[in-house]
């Protein structure tokens, strides 16, 4: 009687299952740790680009609530809000509706392929999301706290952790002697168009949080105080029903003083020295005939 000839190819079939099922849930593991990563990258975005104006389940801020949003807009009229929305704005009818809601215009924000969809999928995953929110406090507006903030905002009185006075780049209509910078917005009506939405502090939360590059920034590795923050919440809240059209900046004033001063201190030197080409010309024409 021949000896049966074992079948390698044969034993190997439940094996290969066998690895199959010891791999698969290596895989699956891999795949979620994969997809959490992607969105704590849309989360770290969000916070980023997002957070200081919108919120996820927190009620409107500076702009309108982003819970749902993936729900009732389709991925691509999303997208294009973030990267494009005063052109969207002119096209589509709600879109303009959201921007008269919500009066503090939004900025295009330019995000790379990658982490505009890390951002897209982080919102869809938050869509079904129930955020159950305290109701929050509003903040205090004391005249301690509006002399503070005015001190910080004029930078008589230094940030906590150093970071650089508001009137270096910005203005309020009164404040300031000669006035302030101009390369942020003029903040005397900051106060009343951040809380247009009916969030009171919406301009608080933007302070704490600062979304704009160049604050970010400025304020990244010095971050402005708790208490600092609720100092000039209450500043900007003191001069709010002020207009930055009542009265002619004091920069543009000085400006004015120092083009009509110069023009006297050349008039009153011209006076002074009317008689200069006569007094050496007649004397050279004199001696030339004799």
């Amino acid at each position: 009687m021949r000896p049966t000839r074992f079948d390698f190819r044969a034993a190997l079939v439940p094996l290969a299952g066998i690895f199959a099922l010891l791999l698969v849930p290596g895989a699956t593991a891999s795949a979620q740790e994969q997809d959490e990563e992607y969105l704590q990258r849309g989360e770290n975005v969000f916070e980023r680009q997002c957070a200081a104006c919108h919120s996820l389940g927190g009620g409107d801020l500076v702009g309108p609530d982003l819970a749902g949003i993936m729900e009732k807009r389709t991925r691509e009229y999303v997208r294009r809000f973030i990267l494009e929305p005063n052109a969207l704005k002119a096209e589509d009818e709600t879109a303009r509706e959201v921007g008269e809601r919500f009066p503090s215009a939004m900025a295009p924000i330019m995000l790379s392929d990658e982490n505009m969809e890390a951002l897209l999928a982080y919102l869809e995953a938050m869509s079904d999301v129930e955020i159950e929110l305290e109701p929050e406090e509003v903040a205090q507006i004391t005249d301690e706290l509006i002399e503070k903030g005015r001190a910080i905002f004029l930078g008589t009185s230094r940030l906590e952790h150093g970071g650089p006075s508001c009137i270096s780049c910005h203005n309020v209509a009164g404040d300031g002697g000669l006035g302030g910078g101009n390369l942020g917005i003029d903040l005397t009506d900051a106060y009343r168009r951040f809380t247009a939405s009916g969030n009171p502090n919406a301009l608080l939360t933007t302070i704490q949080n600062p979304a704009f590059p160049m604050m970010r920034e400025a304020y990244d590795d010095k971050p402005i105080t708790e208490e600092e923050a609720l100092a000039l919440n209450a500043y900007f809240a003191s001069v709010s029903d002020r207009s930055p059209e009542d009265e002619r900046g004091w920069g543009e004033l000085f400006l004015i003083l120092g083009v009509l001063g110069g023009i006297l201190f050349l008039g009153v030197f011209d006076f002074i020295w009317r008689k200069r080409f006569t007094a050496v010309r007649k004397p050279l024409v004199e001696g030339a005939r004799r």
